[in-house]
Order: C-alpha cells, then structure tokens, then sequence
C-alpha cells in the first residue's frame, strides 16, 4: 500500500470538471482477470497504487461476451464521486456515478430495464475530462443501481429522458485504468 507523501501542484495546471460523453460497462461475470496495479508491478512512483497497469482480461468468456459496451451521455451531466462514509473506526469510501441519458424512446426504456436488471453484476468506467479512466466497482464489490429515474419532461426546458445514480462500495476512491496504453476493448470476443 502506498505510504503518505507530499501532494503539491503545478501553478497554471488546469483540472477541468465532469466527465467526458461516453461511459463504459462490463459485467463482472465476462472478466477473466482484473488488472495489477502499477505497484503491484513494481511501481514506486506516488499514485502507482490506483493506477490500473494491465489490461481488462475477457479471454474465459462465452463466445460474443467480454468487452466493455458504450453509452452516450448528456453533456455536463457526468460525476463520479467518491465520498468517504462510516463512523470513525469504520470508514470507507462509497463509489457513486451520476449521469443522465436523453431520450425516452425504446432503445433508452430497454436499456434502463437491462441496467436495473444487471444491478450488482457490473463494472463501469467513465473518463473524466483529463482523460483518466475511472473504473468503478469491481468483480467482488461490483455497482448496484442507487436510484434511475426517467420520464417525458412536462414542459419546454424539461430534460426528456433518464437520470442514473449507480453505487459502488469498494472501500476505497475509485481506480484509474491506463486506457492510453492498455486501450479499453469494445469488440465482442
């Protein structure tokens, strides 16, 4: 585990808000293996301990299965939070991401009916706006459905389509996956 060092930071280094427009999801049950981190290879430099330093093993699944599927987010709807929770003596960080997806057609009902039935069988990762894919949940703690609310908008202005608070409670913040080297594979095996 990684030992507490000085954190300093750049003057002028920008940090933008949100989350890019695509997320990623993967049921638990396709993985084969789960990435070592960077310290687990060897790695010393601070951070090496959340930074993902493999790929995503899907080799052991069923013909078809075993990649990570893609949705479309709604701009400036995107926020993976990690909040630390419990009683002192107990604490531990709940994974929660927030999104919305517009429209209410078929395709988007389906789609809400197949996340709330797959509840506790995902993982999810979604890139933030500086590029660092942020996997939440894993094989053994994988993302429940918090709340997924979805309507028709009453009026002009209203936001027409779904609103997902997924959850995850690893214990820990939330993972980055070196998607720059390792790429994130979205073609069925």
């Amino acid at each position: 585990m990684a030992e507490l060092q000085s954190l300093t930071r750049a003057c002028g280094q920008s940090i933008p808000p949100g989350t890019k427009l695509r997320a990623y999801f993967t049921l638990k049950d396709e993985l084969t293996g789960w990435p070592q981190t960077r310290e687990d290879l060897g790695g010393t430099d601070q951070g090496d301990s959340k930074i993902l330093d493999e790929p995503f093993d899907f080799s052991g699944a069923a013909v078809g299965k075993g990649y990570w599927r893609s949705v479309d987010i709604l701009v400036d709807t995107g926020n993976l939070q990690d909040t630390l929770e419990g009683e002192i003596g107990g604490q531990g960080f709940v994974n929660r991401l927030n999104f919305f997806i517009l429209g209410a057609g078929a395709p988007q009902l389906e789609f809400a009916d197949c996340v709330a039935a797959n509840a506790g069988c995902m993982i999810w990762m979604i890139p933030d706006k500086k590029g660092n894919h942020r996997v939440f949940g894993e094989p053994d703690n994988p993302v429940f459905v918090e709340a997924l609310d979805g309507g028709t908008g009453t009026v002009n202005g209203d936001r027409v389509g779904f609103q997902y608070t997924l959850y995850a409670n690893t214990g820990y913040t939330a993972p980055i996956y070196d998607a720059d080297t390792h790429g994130v594979d979205t073609t069925p095996n």
